[in-house]
């Protein structure tokens, strides 16, 4: 008896104990629902391949006889691969959930998982972090370069992803540098897919460019992929990336990628060089129903000498007034108060190359590593405690300007250019710049 390479699922049970799964045929993003006793003999099915060891467990559950009314749906719907012979009598616990493409109805449906992650303090998404190492030498990059040596091993990583897997999780990303470029990746990502979690990763897209690694990764149907592209000119895109060929690459991958229907972001990074290009990239990524993510925030690596990379104030104000004009951004006035600044990644955690846990990628704050303290115990006691003082309550030194009401403050973000907790000079030239875009841009409006 085997699942299917393409099936993603996760069994959960609520405040009350009862049992729901859902399984997502990756092949078509369709999810369907299990529930009570049938679900938790799901569960089962998900964690041995030996249809004895199920039969025993249904008989326990007294499901003996549903037993293969089950089976006989799950290998109609070619969610699982079973030798014997069942009689399909139609469609009883395999409940046609919604497509992904139906986005509202998908996001209604599936309010109740999200209530069970969060109701029960689940772990639910995690990042594994591989190291630095990359095969492009992007002009703006952050990461120290005194740590390329630094890697992830395939032991620590299958640990993580057993601990997590235990307490919950359903997605997993995998990130670098560039991961597709660490001599375990493949192995991590095929050890995630073994456990039928949903698999995402950043990448530059280089190596996906070979289709014979292109195919490796498709094979085992990943959630999504983002990607960053600097340039629809391939000459700008190539200057950054330091890379020539570099945006025909990236371009056969992004193709490649909506041609098979795989999720895609397009990530692109506003600098000096390609301040004039987002929205083109933003564009196309519409043209081709990919996700696209565009930003100015410039992390400064003096050990680059690339500070002149960041937009200036001016530039700035230009983007973020065009941003208000176009009706492309929104922000909340801020408001000092208890509620957790990270209040949306609360079920996330992620592994860096040193195997130190944190609470998102590139967050230098330390929590424990996987060598020494056991995930469990980071995430039932540490993380809680951590949590609480992640508060706007917190921020003593910040929110003393006017426009300090349009931060977006950000504890990672801050840690680059300060400390935990502290004002960041860079967040703070961002709110007023947006501040004074807004006054321009209401002024502007009055004018008229």
């Amino acid at each position: 008896m085997q699942i299917a390479p393409y099936v993603v699922s996760k069994a959960y049970n609520d405040v009350t104990g009862i049992s729901y799964s859902f399984i997502c045929d990756m092949r078509y993003k369709i999810h369907y629902i299990l529930k009570g006793a049938i679900s938790s003999l799901w569960e089962k099915i998900l964690l041995t391949s030996s249809y004895d060891e199920v039969f025993s467990y249904a008989i326990m559950l007294n499901l003996e006889n549903e037993l293969n009314k089950l089976l006989s749906e799950l290998k109609e719907k070619q969610i699982i691969f079973i030798s014997k012979n069942f009689e399909f009598l139609g469609y009883k616990y395999l409940l046609k959930f919604v497509n992904e493409k139906n986005e509202e109805a998908f996001i209604a449906s599936y309010t109740g998982f999200s209530k069970i992650i969060k109701n029960n303090n689940l772990l639910n998404s995690v990042m594994l972090s591989l190291g630095y190492k990359c095969n492009l030498h992007c002009k703006h990059c952050f990461n120290p370069k005194d740590k390329n040596n630094e890697e992830l091993s395939f032991e620590n990583a299958k640990k993580f992803i057993d601990e997590a897997y235990d307490l919950g999780i359903t997605n997993v990303t995998i990130t670098g540098g560039e991961c597709t470029y660490n001599r375990n990746f493949l192995n991590i990502a095929r050890y995630i897919r073994s456990k039928h979690l949903f698999l995402s990763f950043f990448t530059n897209a280089q190596m996906l460019a070979d289709d014979y690694y292109f195919d490796e990764i498709m094979s085992l149907y990943p959630y999504q992929l983002r990607i960053s592209l600097y340039s629809m000119n391939p000459k700008v895109h190539d200057n950054i990336t330091n890379l020539e060929g570099s945006h025909k690459k990236t371009l056969k991958v992004i193709k490649k990628l909506k041609e098979r229907d795989i999720n895609t972001v397009i990530n692109c990074p506003i600098i000096t060089i390609n301040k004039n290009d987002y929205l083109e990239v933003d564009n196309f990524a519409k043209s081709i129903g990919a996700t696209s993510l565009y930003s100015p925030y410039f992390i400064n690596n003096p050990n680059n000498n690339n500070s002149y990379l960041k937009l200036s104030e001016e530039e700035l104000e230009k983007f973020y007034f065009d941003e208000i004009k176009n009706n492309r951004t929104t922000r909340e006035i801020f408001i000092r108060n208890n509620k957790c600044l990270c209040d949306e990644r609360m079920n996330y955690l992620c592994l860096s190359a040193n195997s130190d846990y944190s609470l998102c990628n590139d967050f230098n704050y330390p929590i424990g590593n996987i060598n020494t303290t056991p995930l469990k115990v980071v995430w039932e006691k540490i993380i809680p405690k951590l949590y609480k003082k992640l508060t706007r309550k917190n921020l003593k030194d910040c929110f003393k300007e006017d426009y300090c009401k349009f931060c977006m403050y950000c504890p990672k973000m801050a840690m680059f250019d300060s400390e935990f907790m502290k004002k960041s000079y860079s967040l703070c030239e961002h709110a007023k710049a947006y501040s004074n875009a807004m006054k321009k841009y209401n002024n502007t409006k009055l004018v008229q």
